[in-house]
């Protein structure tokens, strides 16, 4: 009979343990705590789409004998002011960590991702041969944007529900950035360029929204949108004579601001690995 009654024992205490649970072997029962909580650092991989905007606008064009000629203020500006965009892949890494008190996660999650987008347009500007004022030779305009890549630093705040995590994200965003403007009039009395170029980083902010769900104890995968918004830049062209040497400024009044926004979009999946520090 002791027999008996320690085998019943022994058999009521497995029942009742989540490693029978989990392989299916008796009627499942809820793990622990400690198997679904984000508490914890970790370190994952992402891929998705990115779409890359930059508006450019051409400002402060001045029309005198030392500049441009009549009509110069309106016509560029119509024919050069864009939008200019980009989709393409997305693809990199991802560290961060989280806390989980109860159902409420606060984390804080740094991430940096290859993001190659390159797009241009030309376009030519009214003029006395096509339509536009006499007063004004047509111009060529040549116009380019490029970005390599983006980086976010970014809290993350949301609630957790069993193995789900539906969270909000915000945060500083740093991106990599080229811009290309050119204007020249090739049938010009005097033919004249203005051409600039500007690359290097720009920093903005992030925002967006996701969701995670835990696979395993240790693992889990997500679903997440972000909006980096890379504020403003600018800088000026001057014209020169196109066949001179050197290219020395000869109409030094003859300048224009080129304005450029920058905003990226993504949409990725990604997959992380969390040291479950203590759990058994």
């Amino acid at each position: 009979m002791r027999l008996v009654a320690f085998g019943a024992a022994l058999i009521a205490a497995l029942v009742g343990t989540p490693a029978f649970a989990a392989d299916g072997v008796l009627p499942p029962t809820p793990l622990p705590p400690q198997g679904w909580s984000f508490t914890g650092c970790y370190i994952g991989a992402n891929v998705g789409a990115g779409w890359a905007n930059s508006s450019f606008s051409w400002t402060n064009i001045t029309e005198s004998s030392n500049a441009f000629s009549t009509g110069a203020a309106t016509a560029l500006p119509q024919a050069a002011d864009a939008s200019l965009d980009r989709a393409g892949f997305i693809g990199g890494g991802q560290v961060g960590c989280n806390y989980q008190p109860g159902w409420l996660v606060v984390g804080i999650e740094g991430d940096f991702d290859y993001m190659k987008a390159n797009v241009g347009r030309n376009a030519m500007s009214l003029g006395n041969t096509n339509g536009g004022l006499n007063t004004i030779v047509p111009g060529n305009i040549s116009e380019s944007f490029s970005t390599d890549w983006l980086s976010t630093v970014r809290a993350r705040v949301g609630i957790a529900s069993g193995a789900w995590f539906y969270y909000a994200t915000a945060g500083l965003a740093v991106a990599q950035a080229s811009f290309f403007d050119q204007l020249c009039f090739p049938t010009a009395g005097t033919p004249t360029c203005n051409t600039a170029s500007s690359s290097g980083t720009h920093e903005g902010w992030a925002a967006g929204a996701g969701i995670e769900w835990k696979l395993a104890p240790a693992w889990s995968t997500k679903l997440e949108f972000l909006y980096a918004d890379l504020g403003n830049t600018s800088y000026n062209s001057v014209a020169t004579i196109a066949t001179t040497a050197g290219g020395a400024a000869n109409y030094p009044d003859a300048t224009i601001t080129h304005v450029h926004s920058i905003d990226e979009t993504i949409i990725r999946i990604g997959v992380n690995y969390q040291f479950v520090w203590g759990a058994q």
